[in-house]
């Protein structure tokens, strides 16, 4: 575990990754979450909720 100056504890350490929230999104789906379940999420739409569920459901099965 890792401490941040502010003092919160961080269990994966510090990341530094000042891209925008939907390229991190979309970059983690194509780099491991469709190749790993088949779910692709739709084309910039923010329907990332049903993406993880979809995921999320796949995993479980």
């Amino acid at each position: 575990m890792s401490h941040t100056d502010d003092g919160l504890t961080l269990s994966c350490g510090t990341v530094l990754d000042y891209r925008p929230t939907e390229q991190l999104l979309q970059s983690h789906a194509d780099l491991w979450l469709t190749p790993l379940t088949g779910v692709e999420p739709p084309a910039r739409n923010g329907a990332w909720f049903d993406v993880l569920d979809q995921a999320c459901q796949v995993l479980n099965a």
